[in-house]
């Protein structure tokens, strides 16, 4: 049962992680028909442009999170079809966490700044911010499908 859980977690990590990638590399696509691309480069623009990467409050209105639900549901809606329940459950905890710590990346003050893999993490996060096609799955959980891809850079 435990190993079962346990195994059923590191297959939705590894799923959550790639598909975070593979949905964050549409959002850099600039395509006149891409609105995830229409949405994400507000983050990127308009909300944190690079002259000025966090704020005392957090400027975005999930536009990432807005960006990427419809196409991420519908991997969640197979995952229900196909009875893998708890690899989907597990996928939701992780966005929830990835868009958590997300948010505290941009935060003047987190409270998470007591913590060295954080302040790694927003370095790492920031290299993004200056060159787009670098450090993509962002997460705040894991660059492992950037090392795969040759796209990390790190801080």
């Amino acid at each position: 049962m435990i190993a079962e859980w346990v195994g059923n977690g590191i297959i939705a990590f590894l799923l959550y992680n790639s598909s975070e990638y593979f949905l964050h590399t549409l959002g850099h696509w600039r395509h006149p028909w891409n609105w995830v691309y229409s949405l994400h480069i507000t983050h990127h623009k308009d909300h944190y442009p690079i002259t000025d990467l966090q704020s005392e409050v957090y400027r975005g209105r999930n536009e990432g999170v807005i960006a990427f639900m419809p196409l991420f549901g519908v991997f969640e809606l197979i995952l229900l079809w196909k009875g893998y329940y708890e690899i989907s459950g597990w996928m939701t905890i992780f966005l929830l966490i990835s868009d958590h710590i997300h948010t505290q990346t941009h935060m003047k003050t987190s409270w998470l700044d007591r913590f060295e893999w954080f302040q790694k993490q927003r370095k790492r996060h920031f290299i993004h911010h200056r060159k787009l096609s670098k450090n993509m799955s962002f997460g705040g959980l894991s660059y492992q499908t950037d090392k795969w891809m040759g796209t990390y850079e790190p801080s």
